[in-house]
């Protein structure tokens, strides 16, 4: 075939340079082939960009504030996570008012180098937040200021387990700094911090745990690929051991608020639902395409919210997914999508609400009914 009159004939390097570049862009035409395929499932194409953000940034500071939970009150939302401050990063809390998101106090917690809130968890008298940071330290900080009312010394990094219970507040920590010293399970008092137990506990820190809400029954994980149950009026191991295999994790776990149903969100992507009385799967499921971050049941038990990243619609999307059982199986639908930023943290504020605590923008976004 003779090249068009004024056209250049391409060079040799041109055409090796063909012919070693179109492979690659077969292949990745086939990647975002398959990424659509896989999001079928969970009603994708009728998800939206949506929700009420809780905070915003301003004058250029870096303000990631992804730790959200709503006191029980309703009245108040608290969000922590981090400050740019110069060279370092500092942790900072902010509470806002829930009926007119306006914010009303903030604290930042000073530090030499890097200070980031890890999990942020309400007294049951919405008095006060907890918070446990980057560097080890458990803080309580009055709600109607932010003042500090106490600080005290946990893990060097994240725990395992920080639950609010009526009784006070449920951690893991350890004998000392570092992440290789025993350790231990522990109740500090609402009032004061002060510890009211703490005995030997054994946990993998990547699943965190959660508690039902009448503080009975702890879920947590005592090293990879198991879920267990503690029962925290005797303060031992229950005999119950969960597992599923094929998959690492679990990345998160959720008690229904009865404490009858326990979920497990994994690295691929996959829920898991056990009946806690008999150790019976009754339902599992792929909504997502990568790790399960965060999980939370309703109120009502009857629905879940899953963050999780990739494969939700769009390329290497993240999303919030709500399941819920049904006669054919367990049903998905997409609530929420942003690409690269995941949830942290998700909570129901009522049974059609979610608070979804993320970096770029904390927000509550509408759950659809069934």
């Amino acid at each position: 075939m003779t090249p068009a009159p004024g056209r250049p004939r391409p060079t040799r390097l041109q055409r090796v340079l063909m012919v070693l570049l179109t492979p690659l862009l077969i292949f990745n035409l086939f990647g975002i082939a398959r990424a659509v395929w896989e999001s079928r499932p969970v009603q994708t194409w009728r998800a939206q960009e949506t929700g009420l953000p809780v905070y915003l940034r301003g004058g250029g500071l870096y303000e990631g504030l992804d730790h959200a939970a709503q006191s029980p009150d309703g009245r108040w939302v608290a969000i922590g996570g981090t400050r740019e401050d110069g060279e370092s990063f500092t942790a900072r809390v902010a509470l806002w008012e829930a009926a007119t998101m306006e914010r009303r106090w903030t604290t930042d917690l000073p530090t030499e180098d890097f200070r980031s809130v890890n999990a942020l968890v309400w007294s049951p008298d919405s008095r006060t937040v907890w918070i446990h940071d980057t560097e080890g330290r458990v803080t309580a900080l009055d709600a109607a200021g932010g003042q500090v009312q106490g600080e005290w010394r946990s893990f060097e990094y994240q725990p395992c387990v920080f639950a609010a219970l009526p009784q006070g507040l449920l951690l893991t920590d350890a004998a000392g700094p570092g992440r290789d010293l025993p350790v231990r399970l522990t109740l500090r008092r609402w009032s004061d911090g002060a510890v009211v137990w703490r005995v030997p506990f054994e946990c993998w820190w990547e699943a965190g745990g959660s508690v039902d809400a009448a503080g009975r029954t702890l879920a947590y994980s005592p090293r990879r690929g198991e879920v267990a149950l503690y029962d925290l009026r005797t303060r031992q191991p229950r005999p119950e051991r969960f597992r599923f295999g094929g998959e690492e994790g679990p990345y998160s776990l959720g008690l229904t608020p009865d404490g009858t149903r326990l979920a497990a969100g994994w690295r691929e992507g996959t829920l898991t639902v056990w009946d806690v009385a008999t150790g019976r799967q009754v339902w599992r499921t792929r909504p997502h395409r990568g790790l399960v971050r965060a999980l939370a049941w309703n109120p009502a038990g009857t629905a879940l919210a899953s963050a999780a990243f990739h494969g939700c619609g769009g390329w290497r999307s993240e999303c919030v997914v709500v399941t819920r059982a049904a006669p054919d199986g367990p049903q998905s639908r997409v609530v929420w999508w942003q690409r690269y930023d995941v949830p942290d943290t998700v909570q129901w504020l009522g049974p059609d609400r979610l608070l979804l605590g993320q970096e770029e923008g904390s927000r509550v976004v509408a759950v659809p009914g069934k």
